[in-house]
């Protein structure tokens, strides 16, 4: 892949004399050129993590950027992975750790001190029905949730609509 061979030439690892040959069977519907580059890293002994999951798909400069669906690969994987930045706040989710990086170099080992970043984003805070206190309101939109009907919320400022609406 031309991505990979230049993600690694940005980060000073010329793969051009070397006749690296990929596998991978059955073609990959994912973003999988993260993980080629690092398990050519760990070949080379640039890279000692070869027992992790790295899921990412690296541009010509090397940065790695984020990619759908990287929760169920989290917890099928059930081991250490390293995923992109734009991937952080879904990572957080996983019960598995997971630790972030923006460019292809901030994976490698040379005078790395453990993980640049932990994937550590507070979860989003969803609103509970039993934040509200009014009998009536509950009643309303345990009803419209049930029969899936529309709500329109209205009242001033301070009155409970946007939590009630969340």
């Amino acid at each position: 892949r031309v991505r990979v061979r230049s993600a690694l030439a940005s980060v000073g690892v010329d793969v051009s004399e070397l006749a690296v040959g990929v596998a991978i069977e059955p073609e990959p519907s994912g973003p999988v050129d993260l993980a080629i580059a690092m398990s050519i890293l760990v070949l080379l002994g640039k890279h000692a993590k070869s027992a992790s999951i790295f899921i990412g798909e690296l541009d010509l400069a090397g940065n790695v950027r984020a990619v759908r669906g990287v929760l169920p690969m989290l917890n099928i994987g059930k081991r250490l992975a390293y995923v992109p930045c734009g991937n952080a706040a879904e990572a957080a989710w996983s019960e598995h750790a997971a630790w972030t990086g923006d460019h292809l170099r901030d994976f490698l080992d040379d005078g790395w001190n453990g993980p640049t970043n932990r994937a550590t984003q507070a979860k989003p805070v969803y609103a509970d029905i039993s934040d509200i206190t009014s009998q009536s309101t509950r009643r309303v939109l345990e009803i419209a949730a049930a029969g899936r009907h529309n709500v329109l919320f209205v009242g001033p400022r301070g009155s409970g609509a946007m939590l009630a609406a969340k």
